[in-house]
């Protein structure tokens, strides 16, 4: 089998050239625990290249802010140019994007008065963020894995710069993915006793042909 791998359950420390990890208390499922993706850092790298590139793009340096699924800052990136006082302002947006799994730039005149959502911005000690530019990143079961905030830009050119970022970590997320299918395969197999069984069985890859270590 080939070595990369796309989750890892604990207590195996997280794989480092994944995109997303999981943790879980028990390496089987059972109705007291829960595995949770999460964005790593090799994720987190990726997404933060996508952005900073758009950003050159459109000629906004930007202040960008990737979480985790657990809302916690995992990479920060403040552009030569960037304005200060949108720092915070990028991380609350992340934060607030992750957490509620939406866009930040959902809430629009919800959040005004006399809106179903007014008053929101002041939750979380004030950091729920009801400005563009925040953006969750789901996987295809819609969970979130973490999300990434920008400001320095107007909240469309954020948002837009935000997108990239996800779509550059789930691209990844997809490649990876599909390593690891290419990587297995079932066959059926006959028992002693009668009846056949379906395992899987590794696939030669450039990593193991040759190798002499007897990996199928």
């Amino acid at each position: 089998m080939g070595k990369s791998t796309i989750l890892s359950l604990a207590p195996t420390p997280p794989p480092r050239n994944t995109a997303i990890a999981a943790t879980a208390t028990s390496p089987k499922p059972a109705l007291s625990t829960t595995h949770t993706p999460t964005l790593t850092l090799t994720g987190a790298r990726h997404a933060l290249l996508a952005c900073e590139a758009h950003a050159q793009t459109l000629g906004i340096p930007m202040n960008i802010a990737i979480v985790d699924s657990s809302l916690h800052l995992l990479a920060f990136s403040r552009m030569d140019g960037a304005k200060l006082t949108s720092i915070s302002i990028a991380m609350d947006k992340a934060f607030t994007a992750a957490g509620h799994r939406l866009p930040t730039s959902t809430y629009l005149s919800a959040v005004w008065p006399g809106g179903v959502a007014y008053g929101i911005n002041g939750s979380n000690g004030g950091r729920f963020c009801t400005i563009g530019g925040g953006v969750p990143i789901l996987d295809d079961e819609g969970r979130v894995l973490g999300a990434i905030g920008c400001s320095t830009g107007t909240p469309a050119q954020d948002d837009e710069v935000a997108r990239r970022g996800v779509e550059a970590v789930l691209e990844l997320v997809g490649r990876e993915k599909e390593r690891e299918g290419n990587g297995r395969k079932r066959k059926r197999t006959r028992l002693e006793g009668g009846g056949e069984v379906e395992v899987e069985v590794g696939v030669r890859t450039p990593e193991s042909v040759g190798s002499g270590d007897g990996r199928e």
